[in-house]
């Protein structure tokens, strides 16, 4: 029997935002066939059509090995010569070419980019008006510049366009203040290498990497790719509606390829990987000194938490121990390099599936099964478990009954029985679990539930005082009844920080409270326990050292914030003063005249709005067209000339998405949901029409003016929060989060200049901004209503890619 409510219960904490060489031990054969089958599985669970993996250890490729199908209709299984499309993990290829310049004296990591790219002069943001962008601001993404995205996705501009046009977006940070992600930089850097070294980006790849290092399945571009030798691997979005389908894609990332166009093999890649673990040599030749490669490994800017990005790599640790990773992500494929380098371990994983959380989850998977037990999981007990020893187990101490008071659980009884010579773990209400038998690691697969295991802590002469459940990353303490662990505090030391908190953005609530003698957190219902909070104030959570809190006391000593660092980076959380008087919902819609707009809405016929739009990080002027009728029925056209247009239609039972490199896209699901509350009526109507729960959760302050800030609810969706203006009743902003292929976006969008239109005020500048793309500006130059506007204009004309039905899931090799 299968235990659902332990596997539920930890999937999402899973999810959260995660010296000299040591020679590690061999890793086990045992050890290698149990993490493909947790691999596997984890493919099937995250519908990945195929992918591969190579692993390196001590400069020796341990497994090489594919799942699945690179094509779905061909039925072509992947193997580890299956071409993929790496994404991102393009940059370090970049970087370590810069470093082989910097090696023979041609450029330096600080060189100003105009010395290499006179007319790429980026209008940083800085008090010193002699500021100028250098290679290692670019590497590293500290030039307070964003995506820009929209420059290349049509692939119309050249790379020399690209970079003329960049250099007139706006920055969105202060020079050197804080990490912004962005293509076009490492575009700019690849260039700028080009130029110094007299030899094209591609060429300087191709030959100081690809052919000394054997690489020779590996491509620049995609028409290189696909006229190779070796398989491609078709490129995949899942169907979240129709769970057997998924729409194949393709993309040619030519004129932004220093940041994401190379195609490779994990064979290839195991060729880099053991490049870059022996400090840049390979087979007794050295291609980059260690000194410059080890320069792409140091931090240069915070990325939130304990993460940091060097030139090309993302920086943190894991189980103490210094990781250097990246991922990549195109449409239709996704990648991870992850390198451990001061253990000698690194592994590459390739899929062909739009940004699967396998890339991520792939981290902890991989190095526990190559590193072993976790010696430093945060228990505070005296001792604990030994190593299996040979022979017959004592399976006595380990039966009992241990208490769980982590996610959903409550005081839940997990009890560890022996049943003909083996130990089960029953939860109660939801079944039983044989163990198999213990790792070398001391750690116990359950039979019924993939991807969980437990140990025991504790005790080693008698009784065992504690179960650790391990998923993922997460190591959940599980006490014996009525054991002492030492983990307890007492409650007045931890007094100060109890209370409700809400996150600064998005408004989501949270609350600290005190139970067993620690700090939890409860969201949503689930508990995660932290470490008793430093003199720096620094909590780290009991199941995961890597991740916790960081509190901020005000002078009475009471916690009054606390940053919360994750997968995700930092979210930051302000307690909630009690005593706050809101006005009733009826207040507001009253305020709001919700009647008359609603009644507005559903008279008018059709209207047309136009203007223009600037996208000011990006640099972009465009004009925009939208098009409303009735309350279901909407269309924007925002056109850039020649880097293309984006584009949305929604009729109410269908919606559909466009822009210059995925195409047209049928929505569905989620997204199809996000589309339908993208009609004006769901902020300037009956907002009770469109969500299952609205209320006024709080007031704010938004310069000299007061507001009320609602909390609007609908099933599957986040929150979402509108500003009430209480004067005019305006909405003056509103905050959101996107869910778009599997990642969350968040949203904020403001709006002024209100005009009476129809007897309504509208407003005229609406600015939406969002971390990663920065500020998209519509002005509204006039509104013309009362039109009779054809279905067709609400609908799109343009047919979505190819689809391919998924095979049942095989077997592993």
């Amino acid at each position: 029997m299968r235990i659902p409510r332990l596997y539920s219960c930890l999937i999402s904490f899973v999810a959260l935002p995660l010296a000299a060489h040591a020679t590690q031990a061999p890793v086990s054969q045992q050890r290698l066939d149990a993490l493909v089958e947790r691999l596997e599985a984890a493919r099937v669970e995250a519908h990945i059509p195929g992918m591969s993996i190579a692993i390196v250890q001590d400069g020796e490729v341990v497994l090489a090995r594919g799942f699945g199908l690179a094509d779905v209709e061909g039925n072509d299984a992947a193997d580890a010569a299956t071409v993929f499309a790496i994404g991102s993990t393009t940059k370090a290829f970049t970087s370590t070419v810069i470093g082989m310049a910097v090696d023979e004296g041609k450029l330096t990591w600080d060189d100003p980019v105009t010395r290499h790219l006179p007319r790429f002069q980026l209008p940083v943001m800085s008090d010193d008006p002699k500021a100028e962008c250098t290679l290692r601001d670019l590497l590293s993404h500290r030039h307070g510049f964003v995506r820009m995205s929209m420059l290349w996705m049509s692939g119309a501009l050249s790379r020399a366009e690209v970079l003329e046009r960049a250099v007139q977006a706006e920055p969105l940070l202060e020079f050197r203040q804080g990490f912004r992600y962005s293509n076009v930089a490492y575009l700019a850097a690849g260039e700028a290498v080009a130029a110094a070294m007299g030899e094209s980006w591609d060429a300087l790849v191709a030959e100081r990497i690809f052919a000394p290092l054997g690489m020779s399945a590996s491509a620049v571009s995609l028409a290189e790719a696909q006229s190779g030798e070796a398989a491609l691997a078709l490129g995949y979005r899942w169907d979240e509606v129709d769970e057997r389908a998924a729409t194949t894609v393709a993309v040619d990332l030519s004129n932004i390829a220093p940041s994401g166009a190379i195609y490779s093999n994990a064979e290839d890649m195991a060729q880099w990987i053991s490049f870059l673990l022996g400090r840049g040599e390979l087979g007794g030749k050295r291609l980059i000194s260690e000194k410059s490669l080890e320069a792409t490994w140091t931090p240069e800017i915070s990325m939130g938490g304990s993460n940091a990005y060097g030139l090309g790599w993302m920086l943190h640790e894991y189980r103490g121990k210094r990781v250097v990773e990246h991922g990549g992500a195109v449409d239709g494929f996704t990648a991870q390099v992850t390198l451990l380098p001061d253990e000698g371990i690194g592994y590459v994983l390739l899929m062909n599936l739009d940004a699967s959380p396998l890339r991520e989850a792939s981290i902890p998977m991989v190095v526990d099964a190559l590193l072993g037990p976790d010696e430093t999981v945060a228990v505070e007990v005296s001792d604990t478990e030994p190593k299996p020893a040979a022979g017959p187990i004592d399976l006595e101490c380990y039966a009992g009954t241990y208490i769980a008071n982590f996610a959903k659980f409550r005081d839940a009884k997990l009890e560890v029985e022996i049943l003909e010579g083996r130990l089960q773990l029953t939860i109660p209400g939801d079944g039983e679990s044989l163990l198999k038998a213990p790792d070398s690691s001391g750690r116990w697969a359950l039979e019924q539930a993939d991807g969980i295991t437990v140990s025991f802590r504790g005790g080693v002469d008698g009784p065992r005082s504690v179960l650790v459940v391990h998923k993922g990353a997460f190591s959940f303490e599980v006490p014996r009844e009525g054991a002492q662990t030492g983990t307890e505090v007492k409650p007045e030391t931890l007094e100060p920080y109890v209370g409700t908190y809400r996150r600064d953005r998005g408004g989501k609530l949270v609350k600290l409270l005190v139970a067993n003698g620690q700090l939890v957190m409860e969201d949503r219902g689930n508990w995660l326990a932290f470490h008793t909070p430093g003199e720096d104030g620094s909590a780290p959570l009991r199941a995961r050292a890597d991740q916790g809190a960081t509190f901020t006391l005000n002078g009475e000593g009471t916690a009054e914030s606390f940053v919360f660092r994750g997968n995700a980076g930092n979210r930051v959380f302000t307690r909630v003063m009690e005593g706050e008087e809101l006005p009733s919902l009826r207040d507001v819609r009253a305020l709001y005249r919700t009647k008359e707009r609603s009644a507005a809405l559903r008279s008018a016929r059709g209207t047309k709005s136009t203007g223009t739009v600037r996208q000011s990080q990006a640099g972009l002027n465009g004009t925009y067209v939208g098009y409303t009728r009735g309350r279901d029925c909407y269309a924007t056209h925002m056109d850039f000339g020649a880097v293309g247009s984006l584009r949305e239609w929604g009729n109410g039972d269908a919606a559909w998405r466009y822009n210059p490199m995925q195409g047209t896209m049928a929505l569905k699901g989620i997204e199809l949901v996000q589309a339908q509350l993208a009609h004006p009526d769901a902020v300037a109507g009956d907002w009770r029409r469109h969500f299952d729960r609205v209320s006024v959760a709080r007031t704010d302050q938004l310069k000299d003016r007061k507001a009320y800030v609602l909390l609007l609810e609908k099933k599957g969706l986040p929150n979402r929060f509108y500003w009430v203006d209480a004067e005019t009743g305006d909405i003056v902003r509103v905050q959101q989060t996107f869910v778009v292929r599997g990642q969350r976006i968040p949203l904020e969008t403001t709006f002024s200049n209100f005009r009476e239109v129809e007897g309504i005020r509208t407003a005229h500048r609406v600015v939406h901004e969002n971390p990663a793309t920065g500020r998209t500006v519509l002005t509204i130059e006039s509104i013309e209503s009362g039109l009779e506007l054809k279905d067709e204009v609400f609908t799109s004309k343009e047919a979505p890619g190819r689809r391919a039905a998924i095979a049942e899931p095989k077997s592993p090799k």
